[in-house]
């Protein structure tokens, strides 16, 4: 039997180990802050844009389905939960005649982390998860670099989906476990591909969003 390697550990190894653990803690504590941080003190910095008639993300989104039945039926649903977010989720946005990019990432991330976890996300971390969502998008360049119309329908599919998903996790519960396993898959994926992070790894409270950063400290190989 092979004798556990780390009984063979010299003292120096030992060393680096602690060390590389205190380092680990310290870049936790590090990104922690620095999350928390974004945007603070900003609370009338609303990352906001102009409001158009026509909505285009129903139909892009809707057409991913195969055939035209499917497409208009599914239009229709996304039409209505983009209307759902406006008038009732966000109804003071209307009277600006504008959206509210942070808002709708907030709403986006709330709903798929309820999706994912089944706990709702607490009214008073909304605010603080607007502002680091805006911010976060006020320093992207693929923001900074895209169009009105490209800004537009990437609101409106945040709001649409943030609605479609708050429905789509209550059936599941009704419907049963591969109901809920699929809904839980769909939301892990949209928090990805929003964040580019690890959906396990993501906390939201009451200072916003922050990271466990478990997988990065994790042994390599493990």
């Amino acid at each position: 039997m092979r004798n556990d390697p780390a009984r063979r550990l010299s003292p120096h190894d030992r060393t680096d180990t602690v060390l590389a653990a205190s380092i680990g803690r310290h870049l936790m504590r590090t990104c922690r802050a620095a999350l928390v941080a974004l945007g603070a003190g900003d609370d009338d910095a609303t990352l906001t844009i102009a409001r158009v008639k026509t909505p285009q993300a129903p139909a892009v989104l809707a057409a991913s389905h195969a055939d035209a039945p499917a497409r208009r039926a599914m239009q229709a649903v996304y039409e209505r939960c983009l209307a759902h977010y406006r008038d009732v989720v966000r109804p003071a946005d209307a009277a600006r005649g504008v959206d509210d990019v942070g808002a709708a990432a907030a709403h986006f991330v709330a709903e798929n982390v309820r999706a994912l976890r089944g706990a709702t996300v607490d009214a008073g971390a909304r605010r603080p998860l607007e502002r680091q969502l805006g911010a976060l998008l006020r320093a992207t360049p693929a923001w900074t670099r895209a169009s009105a119309q490209e800004r537009q329908l990437w609101f409106e599919k945040l709001a649409t989906l943030a609605v479609f998903m708050h429905e789509a996790a209550d059936q599941a519960v009704l419907q049963g476990d591969a109901a809920i396993d699929h809904v839980r898959r769909a939301a892990g994926s949209y928090l990805h591909e929003l964040l580019g992070v690890d959906p396990n790894q993501l906390d939201v409270g009451p200072e916003g969003m922050s990271l466990r950063l478990l997988g990065a400290l994790a042994p390599h190989g493990a």
